[in-house]
């Protein structure tokens, strides 16, 4: 499994950076790395040739690549096993550490292959809808947005709407959290302070604070910074933080210097592991974070290009109809760090769709424009005319206006 968790653990700070870059100077960033991960494995259970080398790859698992066609099978069912077992070791149901993982595909109209089918439904115990008619595409779309809503405690909500009509292929991850501190934050300590988003801008959050409490903690010199992981109860799971002792560096992409462009995984894993127990007093912020992210143009940066492609993507794993690609990857995720603990969900879509023969072009005539009516075979023009929105009832009184003697 560590091939996997390294393979995760790398693509989830990439995936950070990436999607950072875009954002604007002030704003926050989260989003689930596990669930993008998993329902790209997913997708990538029904690719073949490049399409599939390029998925893993960019999820940093690419000693899973095979030559031998031969050896396909089973090493993939082999990933694919080590991922539920991934899966199953990072959940938990009791009551204080809740965190628990669930798939769903929407076959809409399309004829799956069994292998495929099999996959998701066995290894990554996926349920499964068939879109047979617009009525149980409704009853579909409710249903799913209902099971997110309910397995998420309503913190990611309505995200299966009409435009999923034309996506033949629908695969969802939902992930969600719900941990209480090993250490409680005191509520009556809660204040409102200054918070430093950059060197000319200072906002008022709610901070929360410790005293006095054994937690790990490393000084990474690589980093310049505060190594500190706060446990859950249980210490089954940490919120890790990295906090740059640089009181200039304030996350910034374009600087170079900045700790966002120095995490290395790798390294990092190293500077965790000296981590010791240390006495610490500590003020942190209280914060809730909504965001729904199109990840298309940071995993073609991450270097999944031929799934987007229409004409080169190959998913003939899924289906003998070799016309589907990847329209889009969404996620909306969900995080509130609070004094009693930690809350987030994540809901990942991957939109699969059949290609066209041609791009479907949309237009909405809502703005004036010429119209003209002719006969095909001669071209020969009838009526011309301009649309500007005017009323029938204009043209007929100034019609009604004119001398009938002039007639």
């Amino acid at each position: 499994m560590e091939i996997i968790t390294q393979g995760l653990n790398q693509f989830g700070f990439e995936l950070l950076r990436k999607e950072y870059a875009q954002n604007k100077v002030g704003e926050n960033t989260v989003l689930s790395n596990i669930s993008v991960f998993i329902a790209l494995l997913m997708a990538m259970a029904g690719s073949k040739g490049e399409t599939r080398n390029e998925i893993l790859k960019s999820l940093k698992i690419e000693k899973y690549l095979v030559q031998d066609k031969l050896a396909d099978e089973e090493i993939f069912l082999n990933l694919h096993e080590t991922v539920h077992t991934l899966i199953k070791t990072v959940s938990s149901n009791e009551s204080t550490n809740q965190v628990i993982l669930a798939n769903k595909m929407i076959v809409n109209k399309l004829k799956i292959k069994t292998f495929f089918d099999d996959i998701l439904k066995s290894i990554y115990e996926s349920s499964v809808d068939s879109v047979e008619s617009n009525e149980t595409f409704e009853l579909i779309v409710r249903n799913t947005n209902k099971w997110i809503s309910d397995l998420t405690n309503g913190k990611i909500t309505n995200i299966l709407d009409e435009s999923f009509k034309s996506v033949s292929l629908t695969l969802i991850n939902a992930i969600y959290f719900n941990c209480e501190w090993a250490y409680e934050f005191n509520r009556e300590k809660t204040q409102k302070k200054d918070f430093h988003v950059s060197k000319t801008q200072i906002n008022q959050v709610e901070l929360m604070e410790l005293t006095n409490k054994k937690f790990l903690y490393h000084f990474s010199e690589s980093l310049n910074s505060h190594l500190l992981s706060l446990p859950y109860k249980n210490e089954k799971y940490y919120f890790n933080i990295i906090f740059p002792s640089n009181e200039q560096d304030f996350l910034l992409f374009e600087d170079q210097n900045s700790l966002i462009n120095k995490i290395d995984y790798s390294a990092l894993k190293n500077d965790f592991k000296n981590q010791v127990i240390e006495s610490i007093n500590l003020i942190m912020p209280k914060f809730t974070i909504k965001k729904k992210i199109n990840l298309n143009q940071v995993l073609k940066g991450l270097g999944i290009n031929l799934a987007f492609d229409s004409k080169k993507a190959d998913f003939n794993g899924i289906t003998d109809e070799s016309n589907l690609y990847v329209q889009e990857v969404l996620q909306y995720s969900y995080v509130e760090v609070n004094e009693k603990g930690t809350e987030a969900a994540a809901a990942t879509v991957v939109k699969i769709v059949k290609r066209s023969l041609s791009p479907i072009i949309h237009l909405n005539l809502n703005r004036p424009f010429v119209y003209f009516i002719s006969e095909k075979s001669s071209n020969g023009i009838l009526f011309l005319g301009v649309f500007k929105g005017g009323f029938e009832a204009a043209n007929e009184n100034r019609f009604s206006k004119i001398d009938k003697t002039e007639l």
